[in-house]
């Protein structure tokens, strides 16, 4: 079967030249036959002996020795690789009408997608986090296919993959999303209160993948899923609206995440002040116009008028009320102060109450 598959690509690669992407042939076949060995569930310790017999005789049937140096275990890289194999047959198999259960295959492909974020943006491997953004780019090109065996289904539109690179110089001021997430071991990074999982689920898994946004491929949970999101941004701004730094993040939350999906959220925030049905993420809606006093209004109609109030009010705040801020949340996290030993938790506390008694006299005097 090795040798019938290599001749059917050489001779359509002849046609073709090196310049075509199919000069890559002999790369796809050494993943082809790793694919098949671990399809076919044969034992690891035969792998070794059939690279080593193909390597001894390739030349047989490959005169050109097109196979040398080709043929080796890739199982370091076998398993990132599948992911995006699997994505690509998913969404072949769907588009040419080769499933017979569509909500099986749907929930494949979200899980393999997911698994590729997971694997680009915590495994911290470059060369998935550029096979799935060319995967997105592919699925954008074929957003308007109709499925013809799936009739209670649409063919789902990825959101185009964001990769922000670091920039020399902007430290501090970049990927502080990311950061408020990856360093949440502590209780603050620059300023601003780190984001834990336990409080904030949605928007930390949006944050630990830099703003790519999880695959659904049901509507309405894809819904639930944006609207968690942003209700979750209101509830951490709101905890720390009186923090000069919060600005930062607002924008950088806006400019790379809501502003891409912008439409989609008008869209849900519209059929909610309309629908009498409540769906969950009206629910969701609802409450965050309740508990966050209108910033999904807020943030539809003018983003940067939602963060220019957000930078008034910081300026608004009296130096007491600052200072008072910033003391709240030095001590606001109980399991960070059982860390402190007591002599270090005494010293924090003779500080504090110096500084303040020094701010009272300073205020009288004035």
């Amino acid at each position: 079967m090795f040798v019938k598959f290599f001749k059917i690509l050489h001779q359509l690669n002849e046609g073709l030249g090196k310049d075509h992407i199919s000069d890559k042939y002999p790369d796809f076949l050494n993943y082809w036959l790793k694919h098949q060995l671990k399809k076919k569930n044969i034992n690891q310790s035969y792998h070794y002996e059939l690279y080593h017999c193909l390597n001894r005789n390739y030349k047989i049937f490959d005169p050109k020795e097109k196979l040398k140096d080709k043929l080796f275990d890739i199982q370091e890289y076998f398993n990132n690789i599948n992911i995006l194999y699997l994505l690509y047959k998913n969404y072949i198999d769907i588009k040419e009408k080769r499933i017979e259960e569509c909500s099986k295959t749907f929930e494949e492909c979200k899980t393999n997608y997911n698994n590729a974020l997971e694997k680009c943006f915590q495994g911290g491997d470059d060369e998935v986090c550029k096979g799935l953004k060319a995967f997105t780019k592919f699925n954008r090109k074929e957003k308007n296919i109709k499925l013809e065996n799936c009739h209670n289904y649409e063919l789902p539109t990825l959101s185009e993959l964001i990769l922000i690179e670091s920039r020399s110089g902007e430290s501090e001021n970049q990927n502080i999303g990311y950061n408020l997430v990856k360093n949440n071991f502590h209780n603050f990074y620059n300023g601003l209160r780190t984001i834990e999982h336990r409080n904030y689920p949605d928007l930390t898994k949006l944050l630990s993948y830099k703003y790519n946004i999880l695959f659904e491929h049901d509507a309405e949970e894809n819904k639930n899923n944006m609207m968690n999101i942003l209700k979750q941004f209101f509830q951490y701004c709101d905890e720390n609206k009186k923090n000069d730094k919060l600005s930062s993040f607002m924008k950088e939350f806006i400019d790379n995440y809501y502003n891409k999906k912008k439409g989609e959220y008008e869209n849900i925030f519209s059929g909610c002040n309309t629908n009498v049905k409540e769906y969950k993420h009206c629910q969701l809606y609802k409450q965050c116009e309740k508990n966050f006093t209108n910033n999904s209004s807020k943030i539809a109609r003018d983003t940067n008028e939602y963060i220019s109030k957000q930078e008034k009010y910081v300026a608004s705040l009296s130096p007491l009320q600052l200072w008072i801020f910033k003391a709240q949340s030095m001590f606001q996290d109980f399991d960070a102060i059982s860390r402190i030993s007591p002599t270090v938790m005494s010293t924090m506390v003779a500080i504090v109450v110096c500084l303040f008694f020094l701010y009272k006299v300073h205020k009288t005097i004035i």
